[in-house]
This record gives C-alpha cells, sequence and structure tokens, in this order.
C-alpha cells in the first residue's frame, strides 16, 4: 500500500513538472510571437501578443513600452498613453519614456509638448544620433530648436568628444609609416580614436613581424593621460600628460621571458613638419639614469 502511494505521489509531480514546462513553453511561444510581430512591424499582432503577456507578467515593463510603441502606430493614443505610463512605473529609463511619448505627442498634433519631451530625454543622455536618425522624429527637424537640441545630446551623450583634456594626444592619431633615427623603416602603426573619443587605440607592426597594442586614455579622476602596452613578451604601463607640444609618459615596462621589471619612460612631439617624434627610454638604476629604448619618426600614410 505504502508503495502504490509513493508511486501515485511521484506520478503526480511529475504531470505537474510537465504541466510548468509547457506553461513555460508556452509563454516562450507567446514571447517570440509578440516579439516578432513587434519586430515586423505588425502592430496588431504585436499588441495582441503583449496584452496576452501582460495577463501573466503585470510588472514587466519591457512588454508594456512595446505595448504603447504598437498601440501609438494603431493611433489608440489613450491607450498608449496609458502603456508609457505603466512602463514608467516597472522601471523603463526615464530617456526612452520621454522619446516614446515625444513620438506619441507628434502623432497627436503636439509639437511643443513633444520637444519638451525630447528635451527631458536629452537631459537624461539619450543617443544624439539616435534622436538625428528617428523616422517618428522627422518633423521636428525643421523645428529652429532642433539643432540645438541634438547639439546639446551629444555633449551629453559623447562627454569625451568635447572635453579638452581627452583630445590633447591627437596629435598621434592616424595610420603612419615608422622610421628610425637612420630613416630604416621599423614598422607603421595605426592609432585610432575610439569609444566615442575615450581612448585611443594603437596597433603597431613591426618591419622584422613584431606586433604590439595599447591602449591610451586621459583618466580624470588621476588627471593624467595613462598607455597599457601590450606586445610579444613586453608589457608598459606609463601615466603623466602634455606639456609644450610633447606627451610625457613615466613608469616601468616588464619583460615576460625573464621577469625583469625596470623604470620606463615615453615622450611623443608633434614636429613642425607633420612628423611625430616618439623616443623611449629605459633605466638600468631605478632611474638615477637613462638610455635610449627605441626613437622613431612617424610620417603620415592617410590623408589629413
Amino acid at each position: 500500500m505504502q508503495a502504490n502511494s509513493t508511486r501515485g505521489v511521484g506520478v503526480l509531480s511529475l504531470l505537474l513538472l510537465l504541466g510548468l514546462v509547457a506553461t513555460g513553453q508556452a509563454t516562450a511561444q507567446e514571447d517570440a510571437s509578440a516579439a516578432g510581430a513587434y519586430a515586423a512591424e505588425n502592430w496588431a499582432g504585436a499588441a495582441e501578443g503583449y496584452d496576452r503577456l501582460l495577463a501573466e507578467d503585470g510588472e514587466n515593463g519591457r512588454y508594456w513600452y512595446r505595448l504603447a510603441v504598437s498601440l501609438r502606430h494603431l493611433e489608440r493614443f489613450g491607450s498608449a498613453g496609458d502603456a508609457l505610463a505603466a512602463a514608467a512605473r516597472f522601471g523603463v529609463p526615464s530617456s526612452y519614456i520621454d522619446v516614446e511619448r515625444a513620438r506619441l505627442q507628434l502623432a497627436q498634433g503636439e509639437t511643443r509638448l513633444a520637444l519638451a519631451s525630447i528635451e527631458n530625454a536629452v537631459g537624461a543622455g539619450y543617443s544624439a544620433d539616435a534622436l538625428a536618425n528617428d523616422p517618428d522624429l522627422a518633423t521636428l527637424r525643421s523645428h529652429a530648436g532642433w539643432d540645438a537640441l541634438i547639439a546639446e545630446a551629444r555633449r551629453k551623450s559623447e562627454p569625451c568628444n568635447y572635453d579638452p583634456r581627452f583630445r590633447e594626444f591627437d596629435f598621434w592619431v592616424g595610420e603612419w609609416e615608422v622610421t628610425g633615427a637612420d630613416g630604416a623603416v621599423a614598422g607603421t602603426n595605426r592609432i585610432s580614436r575610439e569609444e566615442l573619443g575615450c581612448t585611443l587605440i594603437e596597433r603597431w607592426s613591426g618591419a622584422t613581424g613584431g606586433t604590439g597594442t595599447s591602449l591610451n586614455y586621459f583618466d580624470p579622476v588621476s588627471g593624467k593621460w595613462v598607455q597599457h602596452w601590450v606586445g610579444v613578451g613586453v608589457i608598459i604601463d606609463i601615466a603623466g600628460g602634455r606639456r609644450d607640444l610633447s606627451m610625457r609618459l613615466s613608469g616601468h615596462v616588464h619583460y615576460i621571458g625573464s621577469g625583469q621589471t625596470k623604470p620606463f619612460r615615453g615622450t611623443w612631439t608633434a614636429l613642425d613638419d607633420g612628423r611625430v617624434r616618439q623616443f623611449f627610454e629605459e633605466s638600468q638604476d631605478d632611474g638615477k639614469s637613462w638610455q635610449p629604448w627605441f626613437e622613431g619618426f612617424y610620417a603620415r600614410t592617410d590623408a589629413r
């Protein structure tokens, strides 16, 4: 009797588990169906799908947001506004809410309110490119205040591009052929501004086959420029700043093979003829004296 009872409980548990799995699969299928309709701009299908999902998960901000967008396209503006308010309550970032509110206001002919909503979104850091390329905001582009809003959005969403401290090493940016003091080609180097101007990435290719990469950036906390270089068998960590026409960084070099670490410093100087001189030095006696490590002259190969 005990065995039969245990077996019955086991069967019941299995049925419950299968029911939960089936419910989960159905929800996943509904989610995929709603998301597919949304991506295909099948707004009626998307609205129906997200309505169904919200019946099961009424605190999902993404579902509310997508329902709001779908209802706007269906010109059910009142319901779209209610859904957008729910999306805000359940955690959708304020900048996204403000931009969608602007789209909704524009759809109802409320241009002034839409501009005020965009201004709020800009204040919250919404991307300038996303605003400029948004087809639903196209009618705002001819408005007198639009260009100023986009400019402000760029300053907020691309702070490094507008901070002169992050531009102090720009004279090194470009594609270069590098020669030694004797005129022999040492290699090529490409330095690019990336992460919207927050970092410079160096990609070195030596004439004898060696390669290396460095990450260079201004650190607002320390107030210094920093370079982290990793090449074949060599790691360099140096920091400093720009003085006059030169970027001067110091720190140490580590040789992976031997395990040795030595004081190291580098100077990059913008020359009058458009070239850049790079001069590295190493110390064998803890900085009491310095010996040349590398001297290279950069000549542009890109058009600038």
